[in-house]
């Protein structure tokens, strides 16, 4: 499955040690790349903190993409293996903080 994180330095740095494909963009950016690369990614993950003020665009482009697009709050800790970082994003998802 190829996947996409795009946000802030911190988010996309955890989401490269599962395997995504990172790009650090801010805002009104960041949803404009989400939106461009939703039909060639399985799944893209947006940064909530690096989208502050975009949020009702963000869920907009949820609801329209073909293609599962998760808005995460990032309160995880990069860890240094790959397991570790695993068991923060189960953590996460377990804990409501991936919608």
């Amino acid at each position: 499955m190829k996947a996409l994180a795009i946000g802030g330095k911190r988010f996309v740095t955890f989401f490269r040690f599962m395997g995504f494909i990172g790009v650090e963009l801010n805002g009104a950016n960041a949803l404009y790349e989400a939106e461009k690369r939703s039909m060639d990614y399985a799944l893209i993950c947006l940064d909530r903190e690096s989208l502050a003020g975009f949020e009702s665009e963000a869920r907009e482009l949820m609801t329209r993409s073909p293609n599962p697009i998760l808005l995460v709050d990032p309160p995880f800790d990069v860890k240094e293996t790959p397991e570790g970082v695993r068991s923060e994003i189960m953590r996460a998802m377990r804990s409501g903080l991936v919608e």
